[in-house]
């Protein structure tokens, strides 16, 4: 009985390494895409997009809108030039994945540069994958470290909602 417990406990931990920590999904430097979108969480996302938008990895940058974050609200105020915001609803994971197909569909949006952090980006890629089939390129934002555990446990929650009842985009 032990054995299998040790078994299941580094399956998952192996799993979360893969799926959360290493991502080998993610693009830490992505060349071109149609559009950056950064979405709603960590401070640490905006700042990477806001660089990407510099070094013109696109023309266009689509914030999602944290009704808490001050900074992001300040520059949803700005008059809109190459960024503008949008609010997701349901504000989640999956309205922001809706909100991204919209988004593309009416702006004809090819390819996608969507900024989260690491942890998010394998739920991110499955949700948007759901919506549209504009090519994506995840670019992964740092997290502190010893919130690690707290986001992988998280994650494998909506991972499981995610899989189970909350399938549709």
């Amino acid at each position: 009985m032990r054995r299998v417990i040790l078994l299941v406990v580094l399956a998952l931990l192996g799993a979360s390494a893969f799926l959360f920590v290493w991502a080998p999904f993610a693009t830490e430097h992505p060349k071109h895409a149609d559009a950056i979108v950064v979405l709603a969480g960590s401070r640490s996302r905006l700042p990477i997009a806001l660089d990407l938008l510099h070094r013109r990895v696109a023309p266009v940058l689509a914030i999602s809108r944290d009704p808490g974050d001050k900074v992001r609200t300040r520059l949803c105020r700005l008059p809109p030039s190459h960024a503008y915001c949008f609010q997701a609803t349901p504000f989640s994971t999956r309205g922001e994945a809706e909100a991204i197909a919209a988004m593309a569909r009416a702006r004809h949006w090819r390819s996608i540069a969507i900024v989260s952090s690491r942890f998010h980006l394998f739920r991110v890629r499955l949700l948007v994958r759901r919506c549209t089939d504009a090519k994506l390129e995840l670019v992964p934002a740092p997290v502190t470290w010893w919130r690690w555990p707290q986001f992988v446990a998280l994650e494998w929650v909506k991972l499981a909602l995610a899989e189970t009842t909350r399938r549709s985009c």
